[in-house]
């Protein structure tokens, strides 16, 4: 399914390209202060994830934002790549989508590669080749604990 951009998520859309000044990639700790603020809020939220910046290589920057049911959760792309273990091994990495409510880390889903939509309502995973692959539906008492999208389920976890 092709996507078609809604005037909400021509605002989500707007959203990413805001708040991209966000991100940062300096490898200059192990305690997450490569992540901005965003270190000491994943670290204090039990974030089960590398906050270790002089090994890895790590990202993150917020995608958007939804309120509903009274909080505000925000939506955040992290990136890592770890070295190689061994010579001749390869690099390893991904991308998960972090969640906040009210400012305070409440979980993750792993992600593919691709871009992430913010609605007002929902995070719309959007595939490299522009395809829809997944919503993750918000509702008033916050994101699901499972999805499931692109054939996998995703399970909101630390």
């Amino acid at each position: 399914m092709k996507v078609i951009l809604a005037t909400g998520l021509a605002a989500a859309v707007m959203t990413t390209a805001s708040h991209a000044a966000e991100r940062s990639t300096n490898p200059s700790s192990g305690t997450g202060e490569c992540l901005g603020a965003m270190g000491a809020v994943l670290r204090k939220g039990g974030f089960t994830r590398s906050l270790n910046c002089k090994r890895d290589t790590l990202t993150i920057h917020r995608v958007g934002v939804i309120k509903i049911g009274g909080h505000q959760y925000g939506v955040y792309k992290y990136e890592y790549s770890t070295p190689p273990v061994c010579p001749g091994c390869a690099e390893h990495g991904g991308r998960v989508i972090v969640i906040t409510r009210d400012g305070v880390y409440l979980g993750s889903y792993h992600s593919l590669d691709g871009e992430l939509l913010v609605s007002d309502t929902s995070i719309i995973v959007i595939s490299d080749n522009g395809d829809a692959v997944g919503v993750i539906q918000f509702t008033s008492s916050g994101p699901p604990k499972v999805v499931h999208y692109d054939g996998y389920l995703h399970e909101l976890s630390k």
